[in-house]
């Protein structure tokens, strides 16, 4: 994940929101592993024993004894655990969300990998790309009805296929050189270069500089959208960790051997969930500049354009300052005009101050 803040902003305090993202999934972890060890049903594992020397059944009864046991100083030590926990994998949040995205190239024995699935997605959206094409469909030359009724099925198979298509490739970045080797990290890829790129605009770049002129309804549905993607990411790995540590119960052949099954299932839930607040966050992403990138201009100084073109091209020019150049043109130095309005009188039009306009009216 690069610099546009997905996870970034919703490990820095984002409200009620954050402490459920953090919590959340080490209350899970925390959890997940204190069951599996106090309910016995490792093929090694003793049988636990009551206060009378009877054997407890393992499973669930196990379990409910071992918490039984614990007492008030273990639950609270139980607590402290989790909060440990937090605090421990809070600073792996971004790190998570990135390493669901394919950002292996650093990430020990998982980088031989990248290139073999950077390149199934690259086959996966040449065939997208193929079926997503229009062919011009043949008339029927007899004028019957079977041949009629034959012709209409193909054209609405046809319409279908590329109708899938497109909704699959919406999903993929537009350049080829950008794809990432998972599918989150193909749709967070397209978010970064298509939301500002279509105004000539590097997202990037110029996304924290738009940040603080989002109106705050769409700030608040971003935060959101970030902490969903951060607590489904999360999980998504905490569930597989839990899937590794249960695995062994695959060989008691019985009804506890789907244990595993069902942690995958929920990994595999939480995975999609993740792909959904990306979508989500993507379009959110495109809304800020589609609403708020004069805003920003706005507070630069700079001449608004006059039409799409003027736009573009100043824009592009504009990330070039941002990015470290210099803002002197030596072919043309009048090149940048820059509005310094009067603000004496002037009302303040930021987005809280129109949002809280809005409430009083």
């Amino acid at each position: 994940m690069t610099d546009l803040g997905f996870t970034r902003e919703s490990v820095k305090g984002l409200g009620s929101g954050a402490y459920l993202v953090n919590v959340l999934p080490s209350a899970v972890l925390t959890l997940g592993i204190l069951a599996l060890v106090t309910s016995h049903l490792y093929p090694w594992s003793e049988p636990l024993r009551d206060a009378q020397g009877q054997v407890v059944s393992p499973g669930i009864t196990s379990i409910i004894a071992s918490l039984r046991s614990l007492g008030a100083v273990g639950a609270v030590l139980l607590t402290l655990a989790v909060l440990v926990t937090t605090v421990l994998l809070r600073p792996f949040q971004i790190s998570a969300v990135q390493w669901l995205e394919g950002y292996w190239k650093d990430r020990g024995v998982v980088a031989p990998f990248l290139a073999l699935a950077v390149e199934r997605h690259t086959r996966r959206h040449s065939l997208l790309r193929a079926r997503s094409l229009h062919f011009p469909q043949r008339r029927p030359t007899i004028a019957q009805f079977g041949a009629v009724a034959s012709q209409a099925r193909m054209r609405r198979r046809a319409a279908s296929r590329i109708n899938l298509a497109e909704a699959s490739l919406a999903s993929y970045p537009e350049r080829v050189e950008h794809i990432m080797p998972t599918r989150l990290g193909n749709i967070l890829k397209r978010a970064e270069t298509s939301a500002g790129e279509r105004y000539g605009l590097d997202s990037v770049l110029t996304y924290p500089r738009l940040h603080p002129y989002l109106s705050s309804r769409l700030n608040q549905e971003v935060e959101t959208q970030l902490n969903v993607l951060d607590t489904t990411s999360t999980l998504t790995i905490v569930s597989g960790f839990l899937t590794v540590a249960a695995s062994p119960l695959a060989v008691r052949g019985d009804v506890w051997s789907l244990i595993p099954v069902g942690l995958l299932l929920i990994a595999g839930v939480s995975y999609r969930g993740a792909r959904s607040a990306a979508g989500r966050h993507a379009t959110l992403l495109a809304a800020a500049f589609d609403l708020h990138r004069f805003d920003m201009l706005g507070a630069m100084h700079r001449r608004l354009p006059e039409n799409a073109s003027d736009e573009y091209r100043d824009n592009q020019e504009l990330c070039k300052i941002l990015a470290g150049g210099s803002p002197i043109d030596e072919v043309e130095p009048g090149r940048w005009v820059y509005i310094h309005p009067d603000t004496a009188g002037v009302q303040d039009l930021s987005p809280d101050t129109t949002d809280a306009q809005e409430e009083a009216s």
